[in-house]
């Protein structure tokens, strides 16, 4: 069994490459659909929940505990758009392909 995980890591870790334009169109949408999902949600959850975080610290002060919260949301929101950057790219390139 651990022979056969080793086979599959170095056959994984030697695999040929593709740039986002080497990729087909299938490939792009099965990457861009679910990175538009995520990154929303997350992006939706981020803005739902900022308003009321920032109204309740400008009435009590930044506990340790504010402070995690904060830390979250940030992390929360960069990945939204690092997943929403994704899905943009492959929006452009099956556009590009498809329809100009």
């Amino acid at each position: 069994m651990n022979q056969l995980f080793g086979r599959a890591l170095i056959h994984f870790r030697y695999r040929k490459k593709y740039t986002w334009e080497e990729l087909s169109d299938w490939k792009l949408a099965l990457i861009g659909a679910p990175s538009f999902l995520v990154g929303a949600y997350y992006l939706w959850v981020v803005g739902k929940v900022m308003p009321d975080f920032l109204e309740i610290s400008r009435d009590h002060a930044l506990t340790p505990k504010a402070v995690v919260v904060l830390v979250f949301l940030g992390g929360l929101a960069l990945s939204g758009l690092v997943f929403m950057t994704i899905a943009k790219r492959c929006y452009e390139l099956l556009y590009k392909r498809n329809f100009k």
